[in-house]
């Protein structure tokens, strides 16, 4: 179990750290974007690929979770997979392609069609991909996993810096992501020798399991996605834009921290789902990693948007500045309970996901329609932050049922530094701001060695609070403790 637990969390560790560096590029080509294009033009793409979510919905059964949950399993699975992927791929490249004059008319906007037409390419081209490389994460090859995944945003941030130089179009966003999806296909034959053939052997085996994983996928997308819809259609798409900016910054230690720890640590849960001591061991210390780097982040991010917004997206998006700062708040106390749905899955209860999903949608999908038409675009991140803190004793209570998690093992694990974030931000803002509640600064002034200080004030915050707190605590088992011997054995080395 102990080496288990190591392997899990170095790759953990190795992921988060590389991602940062392919994010540091994203952030840059985000940075060019911004001031070359319109939150309209983003608006267009984030409406376009709404729809292209919803349609994806109609292959996401989930089966790479089925190879990773299953012991052994057979080559005509693997090969099943691929056919079906591919299959649904040719489908919903023509769904996709027949209803883009339907999408231009339903949000009153010709350019739309012609995006949706381009957009169908990349389910044909997702459903190519080669089912081998499920094994990267089933067998803990974290760096393997992590090139794969990493090399074709090297290349879509390349591609869509370039075009949007030269164009200043929102075809700048398209070329990225068709380029990162045809390399992402061509390197999963590179870095995989598995070559799947045609094989429908294992349909009804595959589907016994993912019937609840599209359902609840299906509910995810209602929490993630629908969103951008919603605020299309009663905004239009100059607010779709503002807010899938918003969120896409506000989310960065949700997608790229607690999402690389999550990825590294459920093929472990299937190793040990059947011991259930060793299992919540390590929910845990996957829950303490979650806590330590991603509350943190999360809430950084809230902090510092009013440096962040001028600085890097320029003085046309100050609008999204209140929307960061709310929604970084809601990601802290969302990605603290995104690891207990791996549980589930690794127990083969995907039913359980399916159902928390769809209380979490009729609860978000509830509140926006009502917070939006009376407070506008404002009414969208106080809807999330109010399902998220709505959620907690839900999950609370499942991960009880299920690993008989006490009460004092969760906040034992969580209070450190969820205390410590809270001591970061009201030190921080108190140094920058005062007492005053709505940070006052002029925008034609900040600078970025302003927006640099907030972040390294903070962060140097957070690292002695929660230091102290855990000396304090007499330095009990968990993310910190793992940390300080990482960096401890690097700086030995």
């Amino acid at each position: 179990m102990e080496s288990l637990n190591k392997k899990v969390f170095n790759g953990a560790v190795t992921m988060v750290l590389l991602r940062f560096v392919i994010k540091f590029l994203g952030l840059i080509s985000t940075l060019v974007l911004a001031r070359l294009i319109t939150p309209e033009d983003f608006g267009l793409v984030a409406i376009v690929m709404s729809i292209y979510a919803l349609i994806e919905m109609l292959k996401a059964f989930g089966f790479d979770v089925v190879l990773i949950q299953k012991d052994n399993p057979s080559d005509a699975m693997y090969n099943t997979t691929w056919t079906i992927q591919l299959a649904f791929g040719i489908i919903a490249s023509g769904i996709m392609y027949l209803i883009s004059p339907y999408i231009a008319s339903t949000f009153d906007d010709h350019r739309l069609e012609a995006l949706s037409q381009v957009i169908a390419l990349l389910f044909l081209i997702n459903g190519t991909v080669n089912i081998g490389v499920v094994n990267f994460r089933k067998e803990l090859n974290f760096r393997r996993e992590f090139i794969y995944m990493s090399l074709p945003k090297v290349f879509a941030v390349i591609t869509t810096i370039t075009v949007a130089i030269i164009h200043r179009s929102y075809w700048a966003l398209i070329c990225g992501m068709l380029v990162s999806n045809i390399s992402q296909a061509a390197l999963s034959y590179i870095f995989s020798k598995y070559r799947p053939k045609f094989c429908l052997s294992e349909v009804s085996e595959l589907f016994s399991f993912s019937s609840w994983l599209l359902i609840g996928n299906l509910l995810t997308y209602a929490n993630v996605r629908a969103k951008d819809l919603l605020v299309g259609k009663l905004l239009g798409a100059k607010y779709t834009g503002l807010i899938s900016v918003a969120d896409e910054i506000a989310s960065l230690p949700t997608t790229e921290m607690v999402a690389a720890i999550n990825r590294a640590t459920y093929p472990g849960y299937t190793k040990v789902a059947h011991d259930n001591k060793a299992l919540k061991a390590l929910f845990l210390n996957a829950l303490s990693f979650i806590a330590v780097l991603g509350v943190p982040a999360s809430v950084g991010m809230s902090l510092c948007a009013p440096y962040l917004v001028p600085v890097v997206l320029g003085d046309k998006w100050l609008e999204v500045t209140p929307l960061i700062q709310i929604l970084g708040l809601a990601y802290a106390v969302i990605c603290i309970n995104t690891n207990a749905s791996y549980i589930f899955l690794a127990r083969g209860k995907p039913k359980v996901n399916a159902l928390v999903n769809l209380a979490r949608a009729i609860i978000l999908l509830s509140l926006m329609l009502i917070l939006i038409p009376v407070f506008g675009i404002i009414g969208l991140p106080f809807a999330l932050l109010t399902t998220a803190l709505a959620m907690f004793p839900t999950y609370f209570y499942l991960l009880k049922k299920e690993i008989n998690l006490s009460f004092y093992e969760y906040t034992s694990t969580l209070w450190r530094p969820l205390l410590s974030s809270i001591i970061m931000f009201l030190t921080t803002h108190w140094l920058f701001w005062g007492v005053s509640i709505e940070p006052v600064i002029d925008v034609e002034t900040v600078s970025l060695l302003d927006f640099i200080s907030i972040i390294f004030v903070g962060a140097i915050i957070y690292l002695v609070a929660v230091t102290f707190l855990w000396l304090i605590s007499r330095k009990p088992e968990g993310a910190e403790k793992l940390i300080i011997q990482k960096m401890t054995n690097r700086f030995i080395i």
